[in-house]
């Protein structure tokens, strides 16, 4: 059955939403709004450097074209740098002061971050915060990316340069995103662990092109999954799940869009082609993280190697538990169709991909109904519980994640600070963003009674209160303090289309 999906504007979309930057070197700059006018000059200037969704999906589609010819390496000479902008509740009021009451129907975003980190259940006094505090919540932000470290620098202080010509803003802090290069494993976070594996596809079109779609399907189209996912393990998401203006996923059928929802959220048409942003700066103590799985390994019986993919779900390779259940395999970590074929629930049969891509048949695995292999609190069964309990509610949940660490390495610099610049876009901030946290990481409850918290990123507002992880396959529950990811600032932000940044918010 050949479904209706809509064309995407890739021109007025910024860049980093649906397709995502992809870069090793990412600076954050966080300003506040000092003179009006002159700062809505300032952004009007800055357009003509906004990426747009169609540029970003050109260069990442040449990128990893390139890179497969040349066997895995990454092109030489291959280089862009990207600028997108966000406004948090506060900016919006001081450029559009009429038009920003409109977004006093999102409670989550009108209301900020800081407002509501007892929903989130974040430990560290808002008042503490390095940003998003209440003396310094920043305005807009700008996410600067680029492929070379030189490259962004030059354009890093090419826009400082400007705030100072010009005025109107002031840059109050800024974040330094740095993919991890010492170890050889690009892609993974400080712990360790490859990050950035599962992400959802998202339906679409590119242009009035009959099969143009934004993500590339490459299942055999006889197979009827092909319908549900764009790749093993990848489902297909209706695209109004993280930009405003087009239709949302149904929570009761996993391919036709909600025939009901209201794409633009009760916003102003200029709303549309937008995205809400999740900014939390996520500190790791990467030795307290080492001591605890060491400790209590021995304490359980289990080699720390096997107890760290437990708490997490997955290898230090990315294979996943579900497939490497004693030993860590990082040829199923590096294989991108098979490290995602999976189900928790039931058997996931085997599934061939098109032609294209190799006519390949990706094997089926057993699923893990009792939580003995990857336990039911795991971070990655927490966040992304695939066909746990309703599959099809599941996937209204999803949201796009565009994190980068921050930091050096432990191994390089173990008395340094380090950690995960988190950053996620979706159409809810309540009910994707902060559901999952609220709901499902921080709930013990979640899946089922006693199964514990996501020991990564769960949280507990109260300090004195213990952590518990239950482990099925030795009939016990660990208790304990987490103390190895600290919420130390954040922002929640509108990133408004390319169209709206010239006729509305600069006008």
């Amino acid at each position: 059955m050949a479904l209706n999906e809509p064309t995407i504007e890739i021109y007025d979309i910024q860049g980093n939403s649906l397709a995502g930057f992809n870069k090793d070197f990412q600076d954050l700059l966080f300003l506040k709004i000092t003179q009006s006018d002159t700062a809505k000059k300032w952004i009007r200037d800055l357009v003509p450097q906004i990426s747009s969704l169609n540029e970003v999906l050109r260069f990442n589609n040449l990128f990893k074209s390139l890179r497969v010819r040349l066997n895995g390496e990454d092109p030489p000479g291959l280089a862009a740098t990207w600028v997108n902008v966000a406004f948090t509740f506060e900016g919006l009021k001081k450029l559009i002061p009429e038009e920003a009451e409109h977004f006093k129907k999102d409670e989550a975003f009108s209301q900020g971050m800081a407002a509501r980190s007892k929903v989130l259940g974040d430990r560290l006094d808002h008042q503490n915060w390095v940003i998003g505090g209440p003396t310094n919540l920043p305005d807009l932000l700008l996410i600067v990316a680029s492929d070379t470290e030189d490259l962004l620098n030059q354009r890093i202080s090419s826009i400082k340069e400007s705030l100072k010509v010009n005025g109107g803003l002031e840059l109050i802090h800024e974040e330094n995103g740095r993919t991890r290069m010492d170890t050889n494993k690009p892609g993974h976070e400080h712990f360790g662990y490859k990050d950035g594996i599962s992400q959802p596809g998202i339906r679409g079109l590119k242009s009035d092109k009959q099969e143009d779609f934004l993500t590339a399907r490459l299942i055999d189209p006889n197979d009827e999954r092909a319908q549900k996912f764009s790749k093993p393990g990848a489902p297909l998401i209706w695209p109004g799940q993280f930009v405003l203006g087009y239709q949302k996923q149904n929570k009761e059928d996993l391919v036709q869009p909600d025939p009901d929802s209201d794409t633009l959220a009760g916003l102003p048409d200029w709303a549309r082609n937008g995205s809400f942003l999740v900014f939390r700066r996520l500190q790791q103590d990467v030795a307290a993280f080492n001591k605890f799985v060491e400790n209590m390994a021995a304490e359980v019986g289990m080699n720390s190697d096997l107890l760290g993919a437990k708490l997490i779900g997955r290898w230090k390779s990315g294979a996943p538990l579900i497939r490497a259940k004693e030993e860590d395999n990082p040829s199923i970590g590096n294989d991108e169709f098979t490290n995602n074929h999976f189900s928790y629930v039931n058997p996931e049969p085997a599934i061939k991909l098109k032609q294209a891509v190799g006519n390949q048949e990706i094997p089926g695995v057993e699923g893990d109904s009792e939580g003995k292999t990857c336990p039911f609190a795991a971070h990655v069964r927490k966040l992304n519980p695939r066909d746990v309990r309703s599959a099809e509610f599941n996937r209204t949940k999803m949201l796009l994640r565009r994190g980068i660490p921050y930091g050096k390495s432990f191994e390089l610099a173990p008395d340094e600070e380090r950690g995960l610049l988190f950053m996620t876009y979706q159409a809810s901030i309540k009910e994707q963003f902060e559901f999952m946290q609220q709901a499902w990481a921080n709930n013990i409850d979640f899946p089922s009674k006693g199964d514990g918290e996501d020991p990564i990123v769960g949280q507990k507002d109260n300090d004195g209160e213990k952590h518990s992880f239950k482990l099925p396959e030795k009939d016990k529950s660990i208790n304990f303090m987490q103390e190895w990811v600290t919420m130390t600032g954040g922002a929640y932000f509108f990133q408004p289309s390319i169209k709206a940044l010239t006729d509305i918010l600069t006008v």
